[in-house]
């Protein structure tokens, strides 16, 4: 990104705007047709550059033009606070970069050319946190996160609740006392013990 000094004159913040302005036009002569734009939940939406609502993304003038109307600021607070926009800004990506995303949704005016109107894989968590006075049968046979100088961690082999506290035995033979406001980290992949999948067969 080329430098700007702060005490830059509107004549020179626009010529600089222009450089920027032609970096991004090569990018899109280059194949990057596609331009992301973040959502306030932080996921992505897909536009074409074409498309009228990411006229603001690949057009520096309306980029400028935008924050000037939406912030109620001048071109020359704009310069002096370094905030100008610039082509580092400017998301451009190919067809395959767009799919490498975790997550997105298309534009619904322009449409652009994606497998997907709407991806989204996020993967589900695989720890959980279980209050132990909670803890029934459907936790054997999960996985307890070790806790370091408390206990060494393992597979859920028994659960005892008394009145005070709760027991848990552990395929490494250990007996693990929690008081019944304490928790747990447990897997939420479950493990069937081979005595129980014996009985079973």
């Amino acid at each position: 990104m080329t430098f700007l000094s702060s005490w830059a004159t509107a004549e020179e913040a626009r010529a600089y705007l222009r450089g920027e302005q032609q970096k991004i036009d090569d990018r899109i002569a280059g194949g990057r047709r596609f331009v992301t734009a973040a959502r306030r939940d932080g996921r992505k939406t897909v536009h074409e550059v074409t498309c009228p609502h990411a006229r603001r993304y690949v057009d520096l003038d309306e980029a400028l033009d935008y924050h000037i109307r939406n912030g109620s600021i001048t071109l020359e607070y704009m310069i002096r606070h370094g905030l100008l926009p610039s082509s580092d800004g400017c998301r451009l990506m190919t067809r395959d970069e767009v799919e490498l995303l975790t997550s997105y949704r298309k534009c619904l005016a322009c449409a652009p050319d994606t497998l997907h109107q709407r991806k989204d894989f996020t993967p589900q968590l695989d720890v959980y946190r279980n209050q132990t006075k909670m803890m029934n049968s459907e936790q054997i046979g999960r996985h307890i996160y070790p806790l370091e100088g408390h206990y060494e961690g393992g597979r859920i082999v028994a659960i005892t609740h008394t009145f005070k506290h709760t027991d848990i035995t552990t395929d490494a033979g250990e007996t693990l006392t929690f008081g019944h406001g304490s928790h747990v980290m447990l897997r939420a992949a479950k493990w069937t013990p081979p005595e129980l999948t014996k009985e079973n067969n």
